[in-house]
């Protein structure tokens, strides 16, 4: 029996050290993606293995928005937190303005916890990008749907 228990405590850590890998890589993502610095091979700490043994679409999706589509940030908004609404505005300072976005889990009930993340940018800060930004930082904090 204890060699169950040290092989359940195996799996378990090996679950945190893997946790902990994706977060870490999710972070450094974050981080080029708010600099203007991603590269495509940063993309790949969001392959996800599906049972058919491809990949999802997220890596393109996240890219393809990371170049200023919209339309991929929704794909990959509906991949990485299926349900989940967003929402785009455009905060104004002064002069300035620049996009602000808000995604959510919109509550069933009114135990249902609140969940969501929110992205803001600069002058001249592509939509897509803040949007990009709110779902790796939900997916970063395990926000789930």
């Amino acid at each position: 029996m204890s060699n169950a228990l040290d092989r359940e405590e195996i799996i378990a850590r090996g679950r945190v050290l893997e946790d902990a890998k994706k977060r870490a890589a999710l972070d450094d993502l974050i981080a080029k993606v708010e600099a203007g610095e991603a590269k495509p091979a940063d993309f790949r700490c969001l392959e996800v293995p599906m049972q058919d043994m491809r990949y999802t679409e997220m890596p393109h999706s996240a890219r393809m928005a990371y170049k200023g589509s919209f339309d991929a940030a929704l794909a990959l908004l509906e991949a990485a937190r299926p349900g989940w609404t967003i929402r785009l505005t455009a905060t104004v300072g002064g002069s300035k303005r620049w996009p602000y976005v808000h995604i959510f889990k919109m509550r069933e009930t009114e135990d249902d916890p609140a969940m969501g993340a929110n992205s803001s940018g600069y002058e001249g800060f592509c939509p897509a990008r803040a949007a990009l930004l709110a779902i790796l930082r939900a997916m970063n904090e395990g926000k789930d749907a």
